[in-house]
């Protein structure tokens, strides 16, 4: 059976903060009602959608550097599986090191190896800490929202966002965790499909 979704529609006032989904199941149409994530420390709100694609699988998608003329992905340097393989940018080209799966536990895990998730390497909250690819273990290290305000935070230290280094637009650029600051540098776009 496979979903399509026709609205995501996020709101969030006071008290009880939620998020609605219409999906389309057979042709029937559903509303669904989840929590949303509210962030004390930087306010911002996330909701995670565990999105299957056409086999009940949950669907790839890349990470793409705002602004997206400049054409550059989330990628998994030299397609390496294996904990600790660096996780750095590169010109969008459609490969399987560029692919990455957003799922409901909060990890973003790679495409092409589905255990092997996007990690804060030691769980570090320094800023310039090593973002890299690792065995899924469910550590927070593991678990990142994707937020409002284009930010991909990581739940650990939700002041901490997913950041290219000097905004380095380059193939091989490094990208690591820093202090949220609004900056161009921690912008991303997770695709739709």
């Amino acid at each position: 059976m496979k979903l399509h979704k026709d609205s995501i529609t996020d709101r969030v006032t006071s008290g009880v903060h939620t998020a609605k989904r219409r999906l389309k199941v057979g042709g029937i149409g559903l509303l669904l009602t989840i929590p949303l994530c509210l962030s004390a420390a930087s306010g911002q709100t996330s909701a995670k959608w565990n999105d299957p694609g056409a086999s009940g699988t949950v669907a790839t998608r890349t990470i793409q550097k705002i602004p997206a003329q400049n054409g550059f992905c989330l990628n998994l340097h030299k397609n390496l599986n294996k904990s600790g393989a660096v996780v750095n940018l590169w010109r969008c080209n459609g490969h399987q090191s560029q692919q990455w799966r957003m799922n409901s536990d909060g990890t973003i895990r790679h495409g092409a190896y589905p255990n092997m998730c996007l990690n804060l390497h030691f769980n570090a909250n320094t800023d310039g800490a090593v973002i890299n690819l690792w065995n899924c273990t469910g550590h927070p290290s593991m678990q990142w929202r994707v937020n409002d305000d284009k930010t991909i935070r990581t739940v650990s230290y939700p002041n901490k966002c997913l950041n290219l280094h000097n905004n380095a637009f380059s193939n091989g650029a490094i990208v690591n965790l820093w202090t949220c600051n609004g900056h161009e540098s921690q912008k991303w776009m997770v695709s739709s499909r």
